[in-house]
């Protein structure tokens, strides 16, 4: 009964104070408390962290803690909301800034009430990551996925989000340098960034498995840059249904696992690599506790494969009510195209006549398969001779 308990043979749960949690005076970087896990990188910063599970598990929940933590450790936030807006939650209790797209509208019911938050539209996200770290206000949220009804556009901008994040990072170091003041000053030491990420398998879906070619230009910004991240003090932290939904170059680098109730099958590869060392029946304990923790549980795994089950509180769920109106289109939507130079290529292909698979297309014309299948979709429509051509294929 002991082991159904605690199967991991892990001291009693500790809990998390939650007016500490909430407090104004934290302690700057300090270890949550004393564990087997090993926070320390946690703080230092670039160190990356997943948060896995399944729908409705908390994880949301558990990342505006964290998020909320490492504000008051002294880190810069830089939040990227998938659609829910959940990060309003911290709006009574934090500065922010909330960033949504010129031409469309974010607004709170009762701005009097939080003063605390400052909303400023953009045009691109340079202005962001500048603000993000310059600003008073160390926490900013992008809203960019509400305005949005197709996925590509939301792809396209978090694509370009990544490659000027990465530039800003290798041009800051000497951009304020004074060769006057050079002998006086210290070294240098860069300011902490957190990009946090709810929901990022919309943005990086598995290698082969895009849904566009701005969801692959997504992935290979990620999977070229997350080990740059690191050298310049940004942290990832991102949150995902299922471990396989991201690409195993990207899920290899992180170095925290946070793990909330899951179904059995999608957490079972990595519970039998993080848990070799226990027994049998630990390692039964452990899954059923994985498949049927409450939401206020987790189970952290970090880098050296140390890990603990920990409680967590819920938040504070006041949020303030507000409103978000406008849209973003796609290129084609917006200068009223139907059809540009892919579908074009496309046509022309299948017109000779031979036999071209979509996979040899989509390697030719510089897309996935997966948006060739969608553009035949489209092109069949156009008339009957495209209908014709498009039934050679295999």
């Amino acid at each position: 009964m002991e082991e159904e308990s605690y199967p991991l043979h892990i001291p009693e749960f500790f809990k998390v104070d939650v007016d500490e949690l909430y407090r104004e005076r934290y302690p700057e970087r300090k270890p949550i408390i004393r564990t087997r896990v090993n926070w320390t990188l946690f703080w230092e910063g670039g160190y990356h962290s997943l948060l896995h599970g399944k729908t409705g598990a908390g994880k949301t929940t558990l990342l505006l803690a964290l998020l909320h933590r490492l504000h008051k450790g002294g880190h810069r936030i830089l939040h990227r909301d998938d659609g829910n807006r959940e990060f309003l939650y911290l709006a009574p209790h934090i500065p922010m800034v909330v960033w949504h797209p010129e031409g469309t509208l974010f607004e709170l019911k009762a701005p009097h009430r939080y003063p605390k938050v400052e909303i400023r539209t953009f045009t691109g996200p340079d202005e962001i990551i500048e603000a993000a770290y310059t600003t008073p206000q160390r926490f900013h949220a992008i809203l960019y996925d509400c305005y949005c009804m197709q996925p590509g556009p939301q792809a396209r901008f978090y694509s370009e989000f990544f490659k000027t994040l990465i530039f800003r990072c290798m041009q800051a170091e000497y951009e304020d340098w004074d060769e006057e003041d050079d002998e006086e000053e210290g070294d240098e030491v860069r300011e902490s960034l957190v990009a946090s990420f709810d929901e990022i398998n919309d943005l990086i879906p598995p290698r082969g498995k895009s849904i566009s070619q701005d969801h692959a230009d997504v992935l290979r910004q990620i999977v070229q840059n997350i080990r740059k991240l690191r050298k310049y003090r940004v942290t990832l932290i991102a949150t995902v249904h299922r471990f396989n939904q991201l690409d195993l170059d990207v899920r290899s680098q992180f170095s925290y696992y946070f793990i909330k109730k899951s179904h059995g099958k999608d957490i079972y590869d990595f519970m039998n690599q993080n848990l070799w060392t226990v027994t049998a029946r630990s390692y039964q304990a452990a899954m059923r506790f994985v498949t049927s923790m409450p939401r206020d549980q987790v189970l952290l795994f970090d880098g050296d494969g140390n890990y603990d089950k920990m409680r967590w509180p819920d938040i504070p769920r006041v949020k303030p009510r507000h409103r978000v109106k406008g849209e973003i289109k796609g290129e084609e939507e917006a200068e009223g195209k139907r059809y540009d130079e892919v579908d074009l290529l496309i046509a022309a292909h299948r017109s000779q006549g031979r036999r071209w698979t979509q996979e040899e297309i989509a390697k030719l014309v510089g897309v996935t398969p997966q948006a060739i299948a969608k553009r035949e979709k489209k092109l069949r429509g156009a008339n009957e001779f495209m209908k014709q051509a498009l039934e050679t294929k295999t």
